[in-house]
């Protein structure tokens, strides 16, 4: 997840972006290994708790856009 729009943040804060990645399994591996912190969906994330991982929950709202398509040949729900 890009946190690159810090108009979201405290006054003061900063941040220092060294890896961003789109994948939920590679957050929570880097943080396992020290990297830094990650924001991600803990359903996604399922499985490093075990591993040692630690959550916590975010009190901002965070919104984000998907795409799911079909290719010609599926049906879609609902038709």
């Amino acid at each position: 997840m890009a946190l690159k729009n810090e108009k979201n943040l405290p006054a003061g804060v900063r941040l220092k972006v060294v890896v961003e990645t789109p994948s939920s399994a590679t957050i929570c591996a880097l943080a396992l290994r020290g990297v830094g912190v990650g924001l991600t969906n803990p359903a996604a994330a399922e499985g490093f708790a075990e591993l040692g991982a630690i959550f916590r929950p975010f009190e901002q709202p965070i919104y984000f856009n998907s795409i799911l398509m079909f290719a010609p040949i599926c049906r879609r729900p609902g038709s």
